[in-house]
């Protein structure tokens, strides 16, 4: 008789603990593939940032440009 107690308590308490995990696999498995945006995203990022330093330094060799012609007009 007591085995059958100690594995109902036991059975219990699993059973516990698995209704106490699946909210908490579900928000994992969430995160993941929050995860993964945000890398996709950064991975964004680090082209546009790229774009924008050859962006930057087109428009100050057009500055410099700009400043020798007014330099040389009269």
């Amino acid at each position: 008789m007591f085995w059958w107690i100690l594995g109902g308590g036991v059975a219990a308490a699993l059973v516990v603990l698995v209704l106490f995990m699946l909210p908490l696999v579900k928000r994992l498995f969430r995160l993941r593939a929050e995860m993964g945006a945000l890398k996709v995203r950064a991975e964004q990022g680090e082209v546009l940032r790229g774009r924008l330093q050859a962006l930057t330094a087109e428009a100050q060799t057009v500055r410099r440009r700009l400043e020798n012609i007014r330099s040389e007009a009269p």
